[in-house]
């Protein structure tokens, strides 16, 4: 408790207070306050007209802030969908309402629709000076329902929802809904209250705040549960990439987004790397090549509104220098643009070792010429030239003779300067192959030649 709260709680207690609304009004203290809510989602309420300008103490803390009378909770998580009418996020900080000692502080509001059905819950504490001989009262409840609304009446924008709870015959009077909440007989008036569960969890002494009197109809008035505007988060993917044998790694990790939006085909949304510029088109399966790599996340996957998934690029699927981002839109007809998002990806090319292309290899001709034809008692030579662009090729060359029954004859020889002179044995006569192949080398393809020729017998002298 702060220090002017218990300052004014010993005032009243050495003016023997009787109960809190009957005091004197005594300022409190200005405060520096921080003017900032916590990143994300807002919520924006002032709870109430009674709360907000009749209590003083006004203060915020832990990701919410005070703004006029009312206060704006930071750091919405969950997610809404206009589409499918449904909402559940939940925000940061506590707001906390103090009037002569008397302080009631919410926490951790969450705003949920379903069904139709819209109601506002938070965690509610409370802090009771001891007043004469009625000991102080502190205390607290989790998830209390604060108030209701119906959707039916309330302003769906694309990422946020607006509307006004429900006053008048929330809690009919004379009920044993009215008498568990502990109203005596004709309350609440014309059943103006705030959630039953609310006045139910909280002390009898500060019940009045929530409820119609009929004690002063003006007062009653100001007690009506205010209008409030709450922002689902707006989808937004977290790209890091990872780096290891030629590939990046690039963990998405995204939130904010919705299972649905209540089209026909709609099932989550998918995740993808492409260059980076706008979203490809994704009417087709053949447009799913445009995507290096793309994981689908099924609505079943996003009850939280969130996701992690690892996309994977190898080095040579990327192209160095172009700019990449990590896409997600609705699947799986990409009904509506409400789950489009783009998120660039800085990639460290000095940690991608892209593996160079091996080097292009002239190509060879091969030409074959029987420059002295052996006979059955005498060899003869093969002149081979090899030409090529860009150099003249070396290396090794074979020779396999082949004749109709007779046995092959292989030779071999090494080229130099793009030309070899190949030794050809005596052979039996006939006609006969020489196919003659060059193996090619670093800089120059292979290359094949098949000539014929006729070896004759030699005249015996």
């Amino acid at each position: 408790m702060t220090q002017h709260t218990r300052t004014r709680r010993l005032a009243i207690l050495a003016a023997g207070a009787v109960a809190s609304t009957s005091l004197m009004f005594i300022a409190a203290p200005a405060q520096a306050a921080d003017t900032t809510p916590a990143a994300g989602a807002k919520f924006s309420w002032s709870f109430s007209d009674y709360l907000g300008s009749v209590f003083t103490g006004h203060e915020a803390t832990g990701g919410a802030v005070v703004s006029g009378t009312g206060v704006v909770f930071g750091g919405g998580t969950g997610t809404g969908s206009v589409g499918a009418g449904t909402f559940d996020v939940k925000y940061q900080g506590s707001a906390a309402f103090e009037w002569h000692g008397v302080t009631l502080t919410f926490s951790s509001p969450e705003v949920v629709v379903a069904a139709g059905e819209g109601k506002v819950e938070a965690d509610v504490a409370w802090a009771i000076p001891a007043q004469g001989p009625s000991p102080a009262i502190n205390g607290s409840a989790a998830d209390v329902v604060l108030t209701t609304f119906a959707t039916a009446g309330a302003t769906w924008n694309a990422t946020s929802l607006a509307a006004t709870p429900r006053w008048a015959g929330v809690l009919p009077p004379n009920t044993p809904a009215s008498a568990a909440a502990g109203m005596a007989a004709g309350k609440p008036v014309n059943g103006e209250a705030w959630a039953p569960e609310l006045l139910t969890a909280l002390p009898a002494s500060t019940r009045g705040y929530f409820f119609s009197s009929g004690a002063n109809p003006d007062s009653d008035a100001k007690k009506a549960p205010a209008a409030f505007t709450a922002e689902a988060p707006v989808p937004t993917v977290a790209a890091t990439p990872s780096y290891a044998n030629q590939s990046v790694s690039i963990k998405a990790d995204g939130t904010g987004f919705t299972g649905t939006d209540n089209n026909p085909g709609d099932d989550g949304v998918y995740v993808g790397l492409a260059p980076a510029g706008g979203l490809p088109a994704t009417a087709t399966q053949a447009d799913m090549d445009k995507f290096i790599d793309a994981e689908w996340i099924p609505a079943s996957a996003l009850g939280t509104g969130s996701f992690s998934r690892t996309l994977s690029a190898a080095a040579t699927a990327l192209t160095k220098g172009t700019a990449y981002s990590v896409y997600t839109w609705r699947a799986h007809s990409h009904s509506s643009t409400s789950q489009d998002t783009e998120t660039p990806v800085t990639i460290d090319w000095s940690k991608l070792t892209v593996a160079p292309a091996p080097p292009l290899k002239a190509a060879t001709t091969l030409t074959a010429k029987v420059a002295k034809k052996p006979t059955t008692a005498k060899g003869g030579t093969l002149a081979v030239t090899l030409k090529a662009g860009g150099g003249k090729p070396a290396g090794k060359v074979t020779v396999k003779l082949t004749s109709k029954g007779k046995k092959a004859v292989t030779r071999t020889a090494n080229a130099k300067n793009g030309k070899v002179s190949v030794k050809l044995p005596k052979l039996k006569a006939g006609t006969w192959k020489a196919t003659v192949v060059y193996a090619g080398s670093d800089d120059f393809t292979s290359a094949k030649k098949v000539v014929s020729f006729k070896v004759k017998k030699s005249k015996k002298k």
